[in-house]
C-alpha cells in the first residue's frame, strides 16, 4: 500500500488564486508557500476544500504562479494570467487554462497566436455563458516599471477580442477587491498607481449580445484600499479587510455589506479575522471564504467563513507561520 505523502494542509502564503468550484473552496499557488519572501517562492499547489477537510488535489501543477485569476464556468475551473519565476526574474503572462481534474494538471486551451490581453496578474476573470472576460490588472517590465490596465477583453471559442480600453468603466487599477455573479462582475478599490481608490463599480452583460456591456458606478462608503477580499453573500457584497499600498502601517481588518436593494453600505460590528490582505477568497452566493494572506506580522494560514452575519473560523494559524515584518 502506497502512503499518501501529501501535505494535510497549505501552508502560509499571499497572492493566492481561488474559487467556488463543485461546491467546494480552491486555491492555486501564491506567494511564499515555501516560508520565505524570496523572490522564486512562487507555488503550483492545487488545494480543494468541501467546507469540512482540506484535499491536497496536487502538490505541483506545473509553471508556479501568484495572483493568477481562478473561475468556475461550465462546470470547469479556469485560471487566467499570473505573476511567476523563470529562474532569473519576475515574469507576467496572459495564458489561459483549464484544469484537467483527471490528470491534476492545467492544459492550456486559448489561442495566444491572436490578438490577446496583455500579460498582467491580478486580475478579474468570470465566465458569462460561451465566453469568458477579462478586466484590469497589473505587469511590470525588466526594470520593474509598472503597467496598470483597465481594458476588457472577451474570450470565445479560442479568440480573444478587446471590447473597450481603459477610459471606459473604472479605469487602471489593480489589487481590487472582486467577485462576479449572474453576468454581474463587482470591483472595489485597488490602486490606479496614484492613489488607493474606494469606488464600487459594477459591469453587466448582456444576455443577449457578449459584447454589450455596461458599467455603473455604485454607491461607496468603506476606507480607500488595495486588496481586500470580496464576495456576494445572498443579496448583499461582503468587504472584508485589505490595506493601503501608499502607507504600509494603514492596515484594516473591517467588515462590510453592501445590499443591493437598498443600495447602502453598512459596517459590522461582529467580531472578525483580524488584519488580513492579499488574501486567497472566494464565494458562492452562501458564505465568503477567506485563506491566509498577509497578517500582523507576516504570511498566516488561517482559514475563515462569513455566512452573512458572523466569521467563522475553520482552521486557526499554525504556530509555524512565519513572522517578517
Amino acid at each position: 500500500m502506497t502512503r499518501d505523502l501529501r501535505p494535510a494542509r497549505p501552508t502560509a502564503r499571499r497572492a493566492t488564486g481561488a474559487a467556488f468550484h463543485n461546491k467546494a473552496f480552491w486555491m492555486f499557488g501564491g506567494f511564499g508557500a515555501g516560508g520565505t519572501t524570496d523572490p522564486d517562492d512562487v507555488a503550483s499547489d492545487l488545494w480543494c476544500h468541501d467546507l469540512v477537510h482540506w484535499r491536497c488535489v496536487s502538490t505541483n501543477t506545473g509553471h508556479g504562479a501568484r495572483y493568477a485569476s481562478l473561475f468556475s464556468h461550465d462546470g470547469k475551473l479556469w485560471r487566467f494570467g499570473g505573476c511567476g519565476w523563470n529562474g532569473k526574474s519576475v515574469t507576467f503572462t496572459n495564458k489561459i487554462w483549464c484544469l484537467n481534474e483527471g490528470r491534476r494538471v492545467w492544459e492550456t486551451v486559448a489561442d495566444n497566436d491572436s490578438i490577446s490581453p496583455p500579460e498582467r496578474y491580478t486580475a478579474a476573470a468570470f465566465g458569462y455563458k460561451d465566453s469568458i472576460y477579462v478586466f484590469g490588472g497589473n505587469s511590470q517590465d525588466t526594470d520593474r516599471k509598472n503597467t496598470y490596465y483597465g481594458d476588457l477583453w472577451r474570450l470565445s471559442g479560442n479568440r480573444w477580442k478587446k471590447i473597450h480600453d481603459h477610459t471606459i468603466g473604472p479605469g487602471k487599477r489593480y489589487g481590487f477587491g472582486w467577485c462576479a455573479s449572474a453576468g454581474n462582475l463587482y470591483v472595489f478599490g485597488g490602486f490606479d498607481g496614484t492613489r488607493d481608490c474606494n469606488d464600487l463599480w459594477q459591469l453587466s452583460v448582456s444576455s443577449h449580445c457578449p459584447d454589450t456591456v455596461e458599467w455603473t458606478k455604485l454607491p461607496t462608503k468603506p476606507e480607500a484600499r488595495y486588496c481586500p477580499a470580496l464576495g456576494v453573500v445572498g443579496n448583499t457584497l461582503v468587504l472584508f479587510g485589505g490595506r493601503s499600498k501608499l502607507n504600509s502601517k494603514r492596515n484594516f481588518s473591517d467588515t462590510w455589506v453592501y445590499t443591493q436593494d437598498t443600495t447602502s453600505w453598512r459596517r459590522l460590528a461582529a467580531s472578525a479575522p483580524g488584519y488580513h490582505a492579499k488574501s486567497a477568497y472566494a464565494s458562492d452566493g452562501t458564505s465568503l471564504m477567506l485563506f491566509g494572506g498577509e497578517g500582523s506580522h507576516g504570511h498566516v494560514s488561517d482559514l475563515w467563513r462569513f455566512d452573512g452575519r458572523n466569521w467563522m473560523c475553520l482552521q486557526p494559524a499554525c504556530e509555524k507561520d512565519p513572522a517578517f515584518w
